[in-house]
């Protein structure tokens, strides 16, 4: 993964005489943006270029994560670095995310503001466990003005929610996640009304939505409740706030609407999502597939909503990937063989920097058909390198990096994971409503995989069921699609919280089968869905 893009202006800090770990530092730790692993050295993802200053030697941890070339040029990893006195660093460079079906070019949101509202803007959040998305809207007309995306600041603490609701448990977790996201909004709308050239005091209506521990942290509310048994959050509930209690001092005379969640995992998210789609009002038997961090399944089935949530990790977000990232600028999102070359395509249609979830599905195909890896996961193929660290398939050859970009068995494994958890989720859901795969005539992909993702290799390496085909809708960011429904329409508020109060979740942790079933969808096949 090329690392090497870092900002051009100097980060200065005087330490005093005795040697401080970089990562212990709140003034640089605030600007590693892509850490996951709390500092505890095993995600290589806290880069600094040292451009001056006392530090320790390389440590042999160092050694095995960074490239000779980097480390030639000053990189180390701030979770090991040590430095005293004067020093002067460079942090990674921020990159532009991709915002899921969601432009400022595409004109109006397609549903008008209902009520006369005091105020000619409002913004809406879509907190993900690892993407933060806002988007501005004018409340006159539906025009969308602005948006912006952002890696979640969280995600230092850990790449999933449970890593977060630990965090929050600890002294203090809980208002440092607090003040982190806060933060993060606050410049978010910053970015926005710069853009769009209007005040940030104008913004009279602010809508959140994200899964039920984002929201919780963004209010400043405990969410140690949903990491054991009986998993009760505080709030499902939809509720209005001052922005101004919150600290969003750019919109201090705004209202914040938190949208309303279900249960702990079954969150707002997917409930804007079935707004979003129609869901609830549309063709039976359809269902709504959110593959993120959190995996989140909605059937419509004889005139009733079901859903279930499992945990798939951060792989399909790129971020438990060793040569893995968000879908921003440099990710790889397409591979392909073409006489017998490995091709591939980058967002931004810039040099590749890593793989993102779409990457990584097409690159698990590819390497199925050529027989690298077996449907079971393995890496069979003597093109295939063993290393200190394990086996390793070299995909891309990238100039800077002695490593490129590559895919590890353990990549592999990750990813074999998140295809166990959703399609036994898929799977016992529609066996709760009595219907078989044949019977779902529409299936809405949201999230980051449902929009740039190649729906074939999602059928190639099993993650969804043959019959689908000719089923799919690519269906964007239907969590931020729907807070904005929310946002124009005290209608669809209401619809939401009726939706919320009313949807039927499908307890998979004591089901009986989900054990059984997880093992079987590991298998990159098709036929694991025939068995």
């Amino acid at each position: 993964m090329n690392n090497n893009l870092f900002s051009a202006d100097d980060f200065t800090l005087k330490l005093g005489k005795t040697p401080v770990r970089l990562y212990d530092i709140a003034e640089v730790a605030a600007n590693i943006h892509t850490a996951q692993c709390s500092g505890r050295g095993t995600c290589g993802r806290c880069r600094v270029l040292i451009t001056g200053g006392d530090a320790s030697a390389v440590s042999e941890e160092e050694k095995k994560i960074l490239s000779e070339d980097e480390l030639s040029k000053g990189i180390r990893l701030a979770c090991f670095c040590e430095m005293k006195g004067e020093i002067s660093l460079r942090f990674p460079e921020r990159t532009n995310m991709q915002i899921l079906g969601v432009s400022s070019d595409s004109g109006k949101s397609g549903f008008p503001a209902e009520e006369k509202i005091s105020g000619n803007y409002g913004i809406v959040f879509d907190i993900g466990t690892t993407s933060v998305v806002g988007l501005l809207v004018d409340l006159k007309n539906g025009n969308r003005l602005s948006s912006t995306s952002r890696l979640n600041p969280q995600c230092r603490f850990g790449p999933d929610v449970l890593s977060r609701i630990s965090h929050a448990s600890d002294n203090e977790g809980t208002e440092r996640l607090n003040s982190m996201i806060i933060d993060c909004i606050n410049d978010m709308i910053e970015e926005n009304c710069e853009y769009a050239a209007i005040p940030d005091n104008e913004i009279k209506k602010i809508t959140v939505t994200g899964n039920n521990v984002m929201l919780h942290l963004l209010s400043g509310v405990n969410p140690s409740s949903m990491g054991r048994f009986p998993y009760k959050p505080v709030f499902t509930a939809g509720f209005s706030l001052p922005a101004v209690f919150l600290g969003l001092e750019k919109t201090d005379k705004a209202e914040i609407y938190f949208t309303p969640s279900a249960s702990a995992f079954i969150g707002a998210d997917i409930i804007a999502g079935i707004l979003a789609t129609s869901l609830d009002s549309g063709e039976d038997n359809s269902l709504l597939l959110d593959m993120g961090t959190n995996g989140e399944i909605v059937l419509f089935s004889n005139g009733t909503l079901s859903a279930c949530s499992v945990a798939m990790g951060p792989a399909l977000e790129g971020m438990s990937i060793e040569c893995g990232m968000r879908a921003e600028t440099g990710a790889v999102d397409r591979i392909w063989m073409e006489d017998e070359k490995i091709l591939f395509h980058t967002i931004g249609e810039s040099a590749p920097a890593g793989l993102c979830g779409s990457g990584m599905i097409d690159a698990v195909r590819l390497l199925v058909e050529e027989k690298i890896i077996t449907p079971a996961g393995r890496m069979i193929s003597g093109m295939v390198t063993l290393t200190d660290e394990g086996k390793k398939f070299q995909l891309i050859h990238t100039d800077g990096n002695d490593a490129g970009i590559y895919i590890s068995q353990n990549d592999i494994r990750n990813l074999q994971l998140a295809k166990g958890a959703v399609c036994s989720g898929i799977m016992l859901l529609l066996e709760s409503a009595g219907i078989k795969i044949s019977d779902v005539k529409k299936i809405y992909l949201a999230g980051a995989l449902g929009y740039y993702g190649n729906a074939e290799s999602l059928f190639q390496t099993g993650f969804l069921p043959g019959p689908w085909r000719e089923k799919i809708f690519k269906a964007g960011n239907t969590a931020l699609t729907g807070a904005e429904l929310i946002m124009l329409s005290a209608t669809m508020r209401q619809r939401a919280e009726e939706i919320s109060r009313n949807i039927h979740h499908l307890d998979l942790v004591s089901h009986h089968r989900f054990h059984d079933l997880f093992v079987r969808f590991m298998s990159f096949s098709q036929s694991t869905w025939h068995k």
